[in-house]
């Protein structure tokens, strides 16, 4: 076995060689020295625990309207008009019928707003009754285990895994046609493959709207990843290696490591256009404020190419990330001082 893993981990070293990674700055921060840098205030604010939302944890805007999943025992999903205020709410926690357990992000689809749950591994589309409370109905059996935060475009999925020997695999119709290896940093270049796992799959992955392209990002440490898409598999377009994570070994099969108390934090959001790629940015040690090293105030916008276009700094951090081009906007939970919904005009 030992013999293997080390085979495994010479030929990743041999591929990651090849890769276009481009050397930076250490620091998004100082990446983006040389683009205009704005600074952002709050330009519109939405209090949530008047409306009944006092963990929200996601959040996406669909035209008027705002879905927040409130980490609560009833009514975890919430629709919120941005003008009225009106809130349209529904489903329970647990797993029995019409419950959820652990939905991920929200990802808008044509015929409306739907949720990825791990322990189904379905998907599942918000519905509204006739009374306005919601409900789910299924949407895709997806049938892939222990994948983290997947993202779809039709019969495409992304996802980081928690097992194998890859950082992002791509799959069609739920059968992983390919793989990526890992970011190169010299750091992570003699750990074990499961150790690699498990150190890289926090952060993000989000499809081009037009599934043409993908990017991939960290949160413990900081990469940005873009790749090129089609029905064959995946191409890296660009690697930016900023710093490494930092990581402990654990006595846990479940999970062998653990973010370490010197770790410091990268794109803990991401949000892509047809344009471009928008990343929220935190750049905290961990052991500095536990609570809010994963909340970020600054939005980084890359072109599909991985190029700094733009530098936003915003007022007061978010810890859920969205953005609406159209209506330039920046959007997400932070605190004011309770949760609340964020916007800023960019």
């Amino acid at each position: 076995m030992t013999g293997i893993r080390l085979l495994l981990i010479g030929l990743f070293s041999v591929l990651l060689s090849a890769c276009p990674t481009k050397q930076v700055d250490n620091s998004p921060v100082s990446h983006f020295r040389r683009v205009p840098h704005k600074n952002l205030q709050i330009s519109n604010r939405i209090d949530l625990e008047s409306l009944d939302t006092y963990r929200p944890f996601s959040i996406k805007k669909d035209s008027h309207r705002y879905f927040v999943f409130d980490y609560a025992r009833s009514n975890i999903f919430k629709i919120i008009d941005r003008s009225t205020l009106q809130v349209r709410q529904g489903v329970n926690y647990g797993n029995g019928p019409g419950e959820l357990i652990y939905p991920t992000s929200f990802i808008k689809e044509k015929t409306g707003m739907t949720v990825y749950e791990i322990n189904t591994m379905k998907r599942y589309l918000i519905m509204e009754d006739s009374d306005s409370a919601l409900y789910i109905i299924d949407f895709q059996d997806i049938g892939v285990e222990a994948v983290s935060l997947p993202d779809f475009h039709g019969s495409y999925m992304a996802a980081k895994s928690w097992k194998g020997d890859s950082w992002i695999k791509y799959y069609k119709d739920g059968i992983e046609i390919d793989s990526y290896g890992f970011p190169d940093f010299p750091e992570t270049r003699d750990m074990e493959t499961s150790v690699l796992v498990d150190a890289y799959k926090s952060g993000q992955h989000r499809f081009k709207p037009d599934g043409t392209r993908l990017a991939v990002v960290i949160d413990n440490g900081c990469a940005l990843a873009i790749y090129d898409c089609d029905e064959k598999g995946i191409n890296e377009r660009i690697l930016l290696n900023y710093f490494p994570p930092i990581f402990v070994r654990t006595k846990s099969d479940y999970s062998p490591t653990a973010v370490s108390m010197k770790c410091r934090t990268g794109f803990v959001g991401l949000e892509c256009t047809d344009s471009f790629v928008y990343t929220l940015y935190a750049g905290k040690i961990v052991g500095d404020d536990v609570n809010k090293a994963w909340h970020g105030s600054h939005v980084f916008v890359y072109d599909w190419d991985g190029n700094p276009v733009a530098h936003y700094e915003l007022e007061k951090e978010l810890f859920a990330f969205g953005v609406d081009e159209k209506e330039g906007l920046l959007y997400g939970i932070g605190y004011d001082p309770e949760g609340c919904i964020l916007e800023y005009k960019f």
